[in-house]
């Protein structure tokens, strides 16, 4: 996967990380071990995503990073919501972490329009192998990949975390992100 524009890195965080409580209410509120975290993007931007994520139907996500890199905190770690869309050991087990980004994009002509049909600038794309049907992904922000140096590592703290993945390598009908995705590859985590 290559990124169509290249970002510098930043190397130590350039800011204290300070994590934003957003409370809401939906959430199981049954206490359970976090072995699992998910990664997922928000397929749309702020605010209109937390929207989304207040509708109440038990599926939301413990932190989402937006795109300036800030970190929102929906609900406690101890308790769960469905969001892998897998089974309810997976909710139980897990921590879900929602990135700002459009998510996959359609190309037409010279134009990137992500699926409500919005243009994004190709400074804000990257490229990656064929993934379900689509090949352009709305990147992350070199603040988001900062937002998370910081809170994987604070969250593995806290929890006795096994596994990292994508959202799509739990469930194979979802998008959120392709295998070569640049920059998550060292995020990720198998240990049998």
């Amino acid at each position: 996967c290559s990124r169509i524009m290249h970002y510098h890195s930043m190397g130590a965080w350039s800011v204290l990380m300070n994590i934003t409580q957003h409370p809401s209410s939906d959430y199981i509120k049954q206490e359970t071990i976090k072995r699992l975290i998910v990664l997922h993007y928000t397929g749309g931007l702020y605010p209109g995503y937390e929207s989304t994520l207040a509708i109440r139907d038990y599926v939301n996500v413990h932190y989402s990073i937006r795109r300036t890199g800030e970190i929102i905190q929906y609900f406690p770690e101890k308790y769960f919501a469905y969001h892998t869309g897998t089974t309810l050991q997976d909710a139980m087990d897990s921590i879900g972490i929602e990135c700002e980004a459009d998510g996959q994009l359609t190309r037409n002509k010279n134009q990137l329009l992500t699926w409500y049909k919005k243009v994004v600038p190709w400074k804000e794309v990257v490229k990656c192998n064929l993934f379900r049907g689509f090949q352009y992904w709305h990147c992350l922000t070199p603040a988001q990949y900062e937002a998370l140096d910081f809170l994987i590592p604070d969250i593995r703290s806290r929890n006795p975390i096994n596994e990292i993945c994508t959202h799509a390598q739990k469930k194979a009908t979802k998008l959120d992100f392709p295998p070569d995705f640049p920059g998550l590859d060292k995020y990720l985590l198998k240990v049998s």
